[in-house]
């Protein structure tokens, strides 16, 4: 299982990041224990609206583009490709799950589905594998 740690804005000086360097540290410490392979951070500048509004919503904007690059993540770290379970994990939309799984088909992430309407995976993990 990976843990994503998504921030909005950069660091602001020493202080803050000694801090989040502490806690990704005792973090990997417990996240080893509770089956975590991998921390992911990634930080995105903040919005230069004029607005706290639409500061909030530019922000939100870029989280929920994020949020779906990390779907082939999901699909390759659980075995699982769905739309049902891409949709419960990313908390989106049906439809936008279905979108997802066809973009990795078209990308050659995932073959088409088979027979019994698994989809096998063609990259990562030695060859393909129905999922």
């Amino acid at each position: 299982m990976k843990l994503h740690i998504l921030a909005i804005g950069r660091l602001k000086g020493e202080a803050e990041s000694s801090l989040v360097e502490d806690y990704l540290k005792r973090l990997r410490g417990l996240s080893r224990q509770a089956g975590m392979t991998r921390i992911d951070t990634r930080e995105f500048p903040e919005s230069r609206a004029l607005t706290a509004a639409e500061r909030m919503r530019a922000e939100a904007s870029l989280l929920t583009e994020a949020l779906p690059r990390d779907a082939v993540t999901i699909v390759l770290d659980d075995r699982k490709a769905s739309a049902d379970y891409l949709q419960q994990r990313l908390q989106i939309g049906y439809m936008r799950a279905t979108d997802l799984i066809e973009r990795m088909e078209r990308e050659g992430i995932l073959g088409a589905p088979v027979y019994n309407g698994l989809r096998p995976i063609l990259i990562g993990g030695g060859g393909s594998r129905e999922i």
